[in-house]
């Protein structure tokens, strides 16, 4: 039995809370690995900057998802997605050798992923102020179609950038020896690294959005705190394999 969009609401802004409090439990342990790895060097304060940045902007989705506050939500949404999606680039960025001839194209889906949110904005804009406003919503949701289009580009470019050289040091940091060991934490590895939950949930909501079906609602509630709780991952997994604390993200 098909849901309404009032119900997919609903569930999504429970299950979102549910989201929240297990992305809060990650978040905490996530500061005090990086309070102890504390560092003045630039890359750590963005990264614990962003950190922070995610969380409360994914603690106002949260709010607004529970006061139905839809274009708080959407406009939040989209932040927190640009902030996410920035730090994918600037990481492959890093990993690449600060190199900017490899890494222009997810350097210019980026500013794609800004133009489509600006655009995003624009017809949430309108759609509050113009009479016309069924002719607007259908103009938010195609704006919407053309935002996380662009988001999934940039997600997989950054995967498949990352990939290589997830690939490359999981083979040279695991011995031979423990095979089966070595290819459960090689695949583990390449899961949280390459973002491959958001990327999936990108591709789910594509589809829905898609095809009109209600359960879109869910997932968008559900996105925010999965970007968090990947992002934490990311950082958590980096720190705790690295033996050299101060160069954030470095290869």
């Amino acid at each position: 039995m098909a849901i309404s969009s009032t119900q997919a609401n609903i569930i999504g802004a429970i299950i979102e809370l549910a989201a929240m409090g297990a992305y809060t439990v990650i978040f905490i342990d996530h500061l005090k690995i990086m309070f102890r790895r504390r560092s003045m060097l630039a890359p750590y304060i963005y990264l614990l900057c962003t950190s922070i940045v995610i969380f409360a902007l994914s603690l106002v989705h949260a709010i607004t998802d529970a006061w139905r506050d839809s274009w708080v939500r959407t406009v939040t949404y989209s932040i927190i997605t640009l902030v996410s999606d920035s730090f994918f680039v600037y990481r492959v960025w890093i990993i690449w050798n600060k190199n900017y001839l490899i890494c222009v194209v997810p350097f210019l889906l980026f500013h794609g992923d800004i133009a489509t949110a600006m655009y995003l904005w624009w017809s949430l804009l309108n759609s509050m102020v113009d009479p016309a406003y069924t002719l607007n919503l259908n103009l938010v949701a195609s704006s919407s179609k053309y935002f996380m289009a662009v988001t999934l580009a940039l997600t997989l470019a950054c995967t498949s950038y990352k990939l290589k050289v997830v690939e490359r040091r999981t083979r040279s940091s695991i011995p031979v020896e423990t095979v089966g060991h070595k290819q459960i934490s090689k695949v583990i590895t390449i899961i949280f690294e390459s973002a491959a939950l958001y990327s999936s949930l990108l591709v789910i909501m594509m589809i829905l959005d898609i095809l009109g079906i209600a359960c879109f609602f869910i997932f968008m509630a559900v996105i925010p705190p999965v970007i968090g709780i990947v992002f934490s991952s990311i950082i958590e997994l980096y720190y705790i394999l690295s033996e050299v604390p101060t160069t954030p993200l470095g290869n």
